[in-house]
């Protein structure tokens, strides 16, 4: 080992790069793996080599925070980090001490499951979000919170260098549509008619209990074309993390055939569908998990030079 033995995180802003030191205690920072948020935020996984430990760092768009997951032996070498679709991160790495993989994940566990959330536009000017969920909790739920960003203006955003800025300013693209808790019956229904003709919105729901605690439940992408979206892909994927079953709404532009391919982590594919469609749009497909074993997959749509892609975690 030579150099600082630091923890260090660069990102490019467009016109520059720049490196920021995440974890300086002892040498650290051996073989990370990073994923981002819906926020732009970083999440990393890695050894600390001194002490023989699996931690974690994170960037919450004000400053980094770190911890310990797993002090248990010589344990957190060769760690790839995946964050699902509620932001939770889940770590695997080799546990030195026994010769075995590891498994850390870490999350509320809700007894909530959303079934779908999509949106659709209307020409008067409008977007009609609509949510199922299934609720096994015994504490309830007092409402609901729904967060927007336009898409098309994230690759032009502003960029100011200096003190971290054009990290904290990826959050500032989320603004919340309503102005208080979404309540109702399920399946339920909100209006939003804060946006403009022809853009694509991404939205985020979040669920709030009675306690006051609140986690993000998934994600849906609206466009506001007064015709068919002219944009192919993967709009959404729920529930995700999945066992069994996981369900893939995509947007088609053309009628003709979408092949929906899986992939796991060393790149194999493991399974593939071909639908045909008849139609353009929105279109709902299930896509069967229960064969698949525990871990994270890439699930791939193309539809002639067309392709979208989007992961998913498998867990029994």
């Amino acid at each position: 080992m030579t150099g600082s033995e630091d923890l260090k995180y660069a990102y490019y802003d467009g016109d520059d790069w720049n490196t920021e030191t995440v974890d300086s205690e002892g040498n650290t920072g051996v073989r990370p793996s990073i994923d981002i948020d819906s926020n732009g935020y970083p999440h990393i996984s890695y050894y600390d080599y001194s002490n023989g430990n699996l931690k974690y760092a994170y960037y919450d768009g004000s400053e980094w925070h770190k911890l310990s997951v797993d002090t248990d032996g010589d344990v957190g070498n060769h760690s790839s980090i995946y964050l699902d679709g509620l932001g939770h991160p889940h770590i695997s790495y080799y546990d030195a001490t026994n010769g075995n993989l590891k498994y850390a994940w870490y999350g509320y566990n809700l007894g909530i499951e959303l079934i779908s959330f999509s949106g659709k536009y209307k020409n008067d000017g409008h977007i009609i979000l609509d949510w199922l969920i299934e609720n096994n909790e015994d504490e309830e739920l007092v409402g609901f919170n729904i967060y927007r960003r336009e898409i098309n203006n994230l690759k032009h955003h502003n960029v100011d260098t200096s003190d971290n800025t054009f990290i904290s300013r990826a959050d500032d693209m989320w603004v919340k549509v309503n102005s208080d808790l979404i309540q109702g019956t399920n399946p339920y229904s909100y209006t939003d008619r804060g946006v403009e003709k022809g853009n694509l919105y991404e939205y985020k729901l979040e669920v709030v209990w009675e306690d006051k605690e609140s986690e993000n439940l998934g994600a849906t992408k609206v466009t506001t074309d007064s015709g068919l979206s002219s944009s192919f892909g993967i709009m959404s994927l729920y529930p995700n993390p999945c066992s069994n079953v996981t369900n893939c709404l995509l947007n088609v532009v053309d009628d003709g055939e979408v092949v929906i391919e899986i992939y796991d982590i060393s790149g194999r594919r493991v399974a593939e569908r071909t639908i045909e469609v008849k139609r353009p749009g929105e279109l709902p497909v299930e896509i069967m998990t229960e064969n698949l074993m525990d871990g994270v997959y890439i699930i791939l749509a193309r539809s002639e030079e067309l392709a979208s892609s989007a992961r998913i975690l498998v867990r029994h």
